[in-house]
């Protein structure tokens, strides 16, 4: 598994799905979030999400391709242990 963190700025709509396919998890680390377009169209590009479960978005995606955190470091932690496996084999 790769890990990318990078900023990259205002993207086109087609540039931004390609990077997201570079990708294998999406992480929403929001604490205020009514819906979650970035979590749809991470979703749409094929990547898990690790979400904190605020506003809709517990609503959004099905239990397989969502993963929620608790809003601290180490909830974050587990989240992201609890599907490594998922995303290796």
């Amino acid at each position: 598994m790769r890990i990318v963190n990078d900023l990259v700025g205002h993207l086109l709509r087609l540039t931004s799905v390609q990077v997201l396919q570079q990708g294998s998890i999406f992480m929403n680390t929001s604490l205020t979030e009514s819906f979650g377009i970035a979590i749809l169209e991470a979703a749409c590009a094929g990547l898990h999400v690790v979400s904190t479960r605020v506003g809709g978005v517990p609503e959004i995606l099905p239990e397989d391709m969502i993963s929620f955190a608790a809003p601290t470091a180490e909830g974050y932690f587990f989240a992201l242990l609890k599907i490594t496996p998922q995303l290796t084999s």
